[in-house]
């Protein structure tokens, strides 16, 4: 998964890889990215428009949600990479 910039509209996964889209994603559009000044993570923050669940929207969604950056390194070794870019694509 490459970063994803201000503008993008996304799908975030809050899983581990691969992919399950059985359970609950988000989509939005990114609306800013910001270290955290507590951990020094870059977080993708965005508003998110719509939950997503097996490539339906269940419910619309209007939180303002964020997530890490893709390509931060996570816990439990290798990079985080839940997010991904849809552009025009729909949810899946």
């Amino acid at each position: 998964m490459s970063p994803v910039k201000v503008g993008d509209r996304i799908q975030s996964f809050n899983v581990t890889r691969p992919v399950d889209p059985t359970r609950r994603s988000y989509v939005g559009r990114v609306t800013e990215l910001r270290v955290d000044p507590m951990d020094g993570v870059t977080y993708v923050h965005y508003q998110a428009e719509s939950v997503v669940c097996n490539g339906k929207v269940i419910k619309p969604c209007t939180e303002e949600m964020r997530a890490p950056q893709n390509g931060t390194p996570t816990m439990m070794g290798g990079p985080c990479d839940g997010i991904e870019v849809l552009g025009d694509k729909d949810p899946r």
